[in-house]
């Protein structure tokens, strides 16, 4: 209303120096001003309105595709790179997996999982191999040490964290994310803003086996970044960060999971470990 009642103003003033127009012309001619005006703010809105309206129809059609895309998997490679710093005290652990899926069910895979307590410390080695034999399914392992696989019977596979489970957690708070476009992917970040409600560290402690003590999770740092591909709609990586710094120490925990290779994983890929 500021920039009406201003041009009205001004109106009145270039009114005062003609004394050719009666009373009621000035009248008429004021209405018209302010009708053009509230015209113009009304048009103004409307334009804000199209954008937002347009933009929450592509979200819209983005979360739709990456709900379809899940269907459509078949396998994929994942790499994953924990990192935890307690008081100074950092401590790492790294893992690859190569996972073939039925109707997002893990049906075989191969994974190899490295850590260690402290640098200095040197690094525990895992590989382990999850197939069917004999209509049975069985798991395999061998580390460094003895080097020979160990043979266990199972009644399922499982890999955390689960692909389906962190794209099902997204979707679910899909209001809580800004999408942004850069070259062939789709970029998320979160913005808690839009939720204050949500916690980022409630939702993803369980698949990546989250556990702080001596603080509680409000009074973390947070972020979290995440991309799919432009072309496919798969989750190609996800970048979680926590920390603390404060009067009952210091915390730091990152965690890194990128995903690649859709649908080229082969079953003689993991069955060939077996081999070796």
């Amino acid at each position: 209303m500021k920039r009406i009642i201003s041009i009205i103003l001004v109106l009145v003033l270039i009114m005062s120096f003609v004394s050719a127009c009666s009373e009621t012309e000035e009248k008429k001619e004021e209405k018209k001003e302010e009708k053009k005006e509230v015209n113009k703010e009304e048009k103004k809105e409307e334009k804000k309105e199209e954008p937002e309206k347009e933009n929450e129809e592509a979200n819209s059609i983005f979360y739709d595709k990456v709900e379809t895309a899940k269907s459509n998997l078949e396998s994929f490679n994942m790499d994953g790179f924990f990192v935890s710093i307690v008081n100074g005290k950092e401590s790492e652990q790294s893992f690859k997996a190569d996972v073939i899926i039925n109707e997002r069910e893990l049906t075989k895979g191969y994974a190899v999982s490295k850590g260690s307590a402290s640098k200095e410390i040197e690094s525990n080695y895992i590989e382990t191999v999850m197939t069917e034999k004999d209509q049975k399914k069985y798991t395999y392992t061998k580390t460094e040490k003895d080097g020979k696989w160990k043979e266990e019977e199972t009644s399922g596979f499982d890999i955390t964290p689960n692909y389906f489970k962190i794209v099902n957690i997204i979707l679910s708070n899909k209001d809580s994310f800004d999408i942004k476009e850069e070259g062939d992917e789709y970029k998320l970040v979160f913005n808690q803003s839009k939720n204050k409600d949500a916690s980022l560290y409630e939702l993803f402690k369980n698949e990546f086996m989250l556990n702080v003590s001596g603080i509680t999770p409000d009074l973390l740092e947070n972020s979290l970044n995440i991309t799919f591909d432009k072309k496919t709609f798969f989750l190609k990586n996800l970048d979680l960060k926590f920390s603390y710094e404060g009067s009952l120490g210091s915390l730091v925990l990152k965690t890194k999971v990128e995903y690649n290779r859709f649908n080229e994983i082969k079953e003689e890929e993991i069955d060939n470990h077996l081999k070796k």
